[in-house]
């Protein structure tokens, strides 16, 4: 039996900031050498009428493409999972991509357990001669769909098998061979050449079809008030980082019910953005931060937050960031309002809206960064209270030679 099977991998709360939550990112240094190299920001598909992007694009890509996980069924949407909590998800005929911002990469974008939902795990079994044994679940994987199983991903994109190998009639009326997996159900197709013989269950179709949508009433628009801070005397300060980067990836929106008293289908949007940091002013050595956002589109859903910027891939910027963000799988920060973004244009010069800031907007990036560390060499400013980030938790980096 020419069986080789298929394995799926896990591939990679409108927030409220608050007064006290300063955030600053400051860019500096050159510029970095050569292009930086950006994640795909979409692909759309004329058979389902659908796109991927971003990061899903990303883990769809890596988890076999088009082969092993079909076309998309939705655009990013909404569900309550298994936990009961609401992740940001998409459907594919074949698989169900979550992202789970918790989750350092590559397991912030994970694969539906599909296989459990319909096909719990049947009682453990003996090992057999010649076949995988797996303790976890008590099953084997043995013949082609072994093969298959390892050449496509193992265990993190199929996940530990369910069951033996067996023959079920399927939808089409026929009866085929078949193993079910925590996450994909392998079924043998002797009438298709190699490498179609062994597909996998469209499972994405059939729970695509049974999902209950989540309630979503989020606003239009948001707006965060923030303390308005004086560069160089108080920015700096009460920033965690100061960095120079570029915009290298827009990450899925979540969606998320900030109060629980609230109205039941209240809903606030967040969007992180990663950014590849190319230069430091202050705080640890970091090469790659999620910026972290409010508003965003999910669902149907759009918030425009007029607090911030609109930020684009490939934008280089220098942010003024808050205190780290808890509970999430890479550094994740939060810019102080317009005031933690300085967009960097392509001659070198830092620019900012803000008319408070009319007499450094427009400087040398270099010059800037120098009125930055000479106020951070200074004593610090009074009155700043809680927001005040001393040195020794972010230090001043380094001057460049």
């Amino acid at each position: 039996m020419p069986l080789s099977v298929a394995g799926r991998r896990p591939v990679g709360p409108l927030l409220r900031l608050l007064a006290c939550a300063t955030a600053l990112l400051v860019a500096v240094g050159p510029p970095p050498p050569g292009p930086v190299s950006a994640a795909p920001l979409s692909r759309c598909f004329a058979e389902t009428g659908q796109c991927v992007r971003g990061r899903f694009l990303v883990a769809w890509e890596a988890g076999g493409g088009l082969p092993l996980n079909g076309y998309p069924l939705t655009g990013e949407i909404l569900e309550a999972l298994e936990d009961g909590t609401v992740y940001t998800v998409q459907y594919f005929e074949r698989a169900r991509l979550e992202w789970h911002p918790e989750n350092a990469p590559p397991n912030d974008v994970l694969l539906g357990q599909f296989g459990r939902r319909f096909h719990p795990a049947d009682p453990p079994v003996v090992a057999l001669p010649g076949a995988v044994h797996f303790p976890e679940t008590g099953h084997n994987l043995g013949g082609g769909f072994v093969a298959h199983w390892q050449d496509n991903g193992g265990l993190p994109q199929f996940g530990y098998p369910l069951s033996e190998e067996f023959t079920e009639r399927l939808d089409d009326g026929h009866e085929y061979l078949v193993q079910y997996f925590e996450r994909a159900r392998f079924e043998y197709h002797p009438k298709n050449a190699p490498p179609y013989d062994i597909l996998l269950g469209q499972f994405g179709r059939a729970i695509a079809g049974q999902r209950r949508p989540v309630p979503l009433d989020c606003p239009q628009r948001a707006f965060a008030s923030f303390p308005r801070l004086a560069l160089p005397a108080e920015l700096p300060w009460t920033s965690h980082q100061i960095v120079i980067g570029t915009v290298v990836e827009q990450l899925p929106t979540i969606a998320y019910a900030p109060d629980p008293a609230a109205r039941p289908g209240y809903r606030e949007l967040r969007t992180d953005y990663a950014v590849q940091v190319d230069g430091r002013v202050r705080g640890r050595p970091i090469a790659r931060v999620h910026l972290r956002r409010a508003g965003g589109t999910v669902d149907g859903c759009t918030t425009i937050n007029e607090s911030e910027p609109e930020l684009v891939v490939g934008q280089r910027l220098l942010l003024f960031l808050a205190n780290p963000q808890r509970g999430t799988g890479v550094p994740t920060y939060v810019a102080f309002g317009a005031q933690g973004y300085w967009n960097l244009t392509p001659e070198g010069l830092a620019t900012n809206p803000l008319p408070h800031y009319r007499e450094y907007s427009g400087l040398p990036l270099a010059r800037l960064v120098d009125v930055v560390r000479a106020a951070l060499v200074g004593p610090p400013p009074d009155g700043l209270g809680p927001l005040l980030v001393p040195l020794d938790e972010a230090p001043l980096a380094p001057a460049a030679p």
